[in-house]
């Protein structure tokens, strides 16, 4: 019987959209005669820490959802260098990357998608590679390491 009420109640919860999502991309709302594009969630770091000021990339990188034959795609993985830590908007090293590949070829669709989330580790984008791959990215660049002792769930953190 407990069994049956959790399953119920699981159910409910569910059809009443309870929680947060943590999927790491989600979409933008459709205009009309415009293709749909997907943008990184900006709450996906509340997966990984509770009540905290960490944050994704927030420039809102869009990416189409349906990949071109003439769209070049890299993904950025990493932690707060790659989020752009401690100018954040325009120097971050995706954003300059994009901004150089767009000129250096200049008839591709560039997509530089950063999915930095400050303060992680390998751990959490071993657990991202499944939705990254998902989007068929030409380039998936991981800039890691500075947090496998302090970051969340290294020998040395304090957060669990």
């Amino acid at each position: 019987m407990p069994f049956v009420l959790i399953f119920i109640l699981e159910i409910g919860l569910r059809i009443g959209g309870y929680g947060e999502s943590y999927q790491l991309f989600h979409g933008i709302p459709h205009v009309e005669n415009k293709p749909d594009y997907l943008v990184m969630n900006k709450k996906i770091a509340g997966k990984y820490f509770k009540d905290n000021g960490l944050r994704s990339d927030n420039q809102s990188d869009l990416f189409l959802k349906t990949k071109t034959d003439s769209t070049f795609r890299v993904v950025v993985q990493g932690a707060s260098t790659v989020v752009g830590f401690p100018f954040y908007r325009g120097a971050s090293f995706p954003r300059l990357l994009k901004h150089r590949l767009s000129h250096t070829f200049p008839d591709k669709n560039i997509e530089v998608i950063n999915t930095g989330i400050t303060a992680v580790n390998s751990y959490t984008l071993w657990d991202l590679t499944d939705d990254i791959i998902e989007q068929k990215p030409d380039l998936v660049i991981i800039y890691a390491g500075h947090n496998e002792y302090y970051g969340a769930l290294g020998v040395g953190s304090i957060i669990t």
